[in-house]
């Protein structure tokens, strides 16, 4: 392997852009209950397997780093969970009703 690719792969390896943040110029006209819904429905997809692939997290992370919501992205994985249970008692009380 030459030595400028050596150097472009560690220049890859090292500048991820793991810490850098996504704008999003249309989710920024939102409102902070509208952001707030969108990261916590993303919370729900990202969540359907049982371990979040590091490289989705990462994104997600980044995502909400430059959206400048109130929420922190551990706060929005928690969100999923009450989203989750209230989902379950709806289902829950719809089955006493047709049974």
């Amino acid at each position: 392997m030459s030595e400028k690719m050596k150097q472009l792969r560690q220049y890859m390896k090292d500048n991820r852009g793991s810490e850098k943040t996504i704008q999003n110029s249309l989710l920024a006209e939102n409102t902070q209950y509208e952001k707030n819904n969108y990261f916590t429905l993303l919370a729900v997809i990202l969540q359907q397997v049982d371990n979040i692939p590091s490289g989705q997290l990462a994104m997600y992370k980044r995502l909400v780093a430059g959206a400048s919501v109130e929420h922190s992205v551990e706060e929005y994985l928690q969100k999923h969970w009450i989203l989750r249970l209230r989902i379950m008692r709806i289902l829950l009380k719809i089955i006493k009703i047709h049974s």
